[in-house]
C-alpha cells in the first residue's frame, strides 16, 4: 500500500472518530417558551431543512441522468420478434420507471409502459422478460416486488 494513500487514510478515519466523540449539541428549547434569539428563532417561520432541500437536488438530478436501461438477450430477441423498436424517448421513461421502482426498493419490478409489460431485474436495470400487456399470463411465474407504469 502506498504511503500517502495509507496516511490519508488514517486521518480520515481520525476525523470521523473524533466527529463522533464530540460531545451532543444541547436541545433547542420548545417553540413558544423561549425568550430572545432563539424565541425568535421559534418563532420565524418554517425553513426547510438543509437535508430536505439536498435530497430534493439529488432526485432531481438522479431522474435528469436515469441510468440507461438494458436488455437481456432474449428479451432483446423477444423484443424484435414482436416487432417493437424503443426510441429515445420510450427508453428515457422506462428508466424513468425503473428509477421510481427502485426508490420503492423493489429488486425485481414490473414495468408497465405503452401496451407491453417488461420485468425488470433491478440490480443491473435488465429487462429480463417482456409481454403485451394484454397477456401478462405469458410471462409465467413474475416473482415481482414492485410493479410501476411509466409516465409519458
Amino acid at each position: 500500500m502506498d504511503p500517502l494513500f495509507a496516511l490519508a487514510a488514517i486521518q480520515s478515519v481520525g476525523s470521523l472518530v473524533s466527529n463522533l466523540t464530540a460531545p451532543p449539541a444541547p436541545p433547542l428549547p420548545p417553540a413558544g417558551k423561549s425568550k430572545g434569539a432563539a424565541g425568535a428563532l421559534a418563532a420565524s417561520p418554517k425553513r426547510r431543512d438543509g437535508f430536505e432541500d439536498l435530497l430534493r437536488t439529488e432526485m432531481s438530478a438522479r431522474k435528469e441522468k436515469s441510468m440507461p436501461v438494458q436488455f437481456a438477450p432474449d428479451a432483446a430477441q423477444k423484443l424484435a420478434q414482436m416487432g417493437v423498436r424503443l426510441d429515445e424517448t420510450q427508453l428515457s421513461r422506462l428508466g424513468r420507471a425503473v428509477d421510481e421502482a427502485g426508490l420503492k426498493g423493489g429488486q425485481r419490478a414490473l414495468v408497465l409502459m405503452d401496451g407491453m409489460a417488461y420485468v425488470v431485474d433491478m440490480r443491473d436495470r435488465t429487462v429480463v422478460n417482456l409481454e403485451n400487456r394484454n397477456r401478462l399470463a405469458g410471462l409465467g411465474d413474475l416473482r415481482v416486488d414492485a410493479v410501476v407504469e411509466a409516465k409519458s
